[in-house]
């Protein structure tokens, strides 16, 4: 498999965005997801949604806080939308054709 052009990879953490949008309960509580659900869900590989996450993260559109249960086994991940992340979608759906 090749490496994907700058704009697909643009797009498809926009699309996490939008999809971690969705998913959100409310502006207080991280969407719990596993990557693999989050693969499954958009029709990507794992590989894509944790660079996408990663990048994001790392451009502060979102926070990924790691999820426990009370025996200390991972669930997933939790993930948040930041303000800037949130005025990135609004922005995104005002230029939208």
């Amino acid at each position: 498999m090749g490496r994907s052009c700058r704009c697909d990879a643009e797009a498809t953490r926009h699309r996490v965005l939008g999809y971690l949008e969705a998913r959100s309960f409310d502006d207080t509580l991280a969407c719990p997801l596993s990557r693999r659900t989050l693969a499954q869900d958009l029709g990507l590989s794992k590989g894509r949604v944790r660079y996408a996450c990663r990048t994001l993260e790392a451009e502060g559109l979102i926070i990924c806080r790691r999820l426990f249960d009370d025996a200390g086994g991972q669930l997933g991940n939790g993930y948040d939308l930041t303000a800037s992340g949130r005025r990135l979608l609004v922005s995104m759906r005002r230029n939208s054709p």
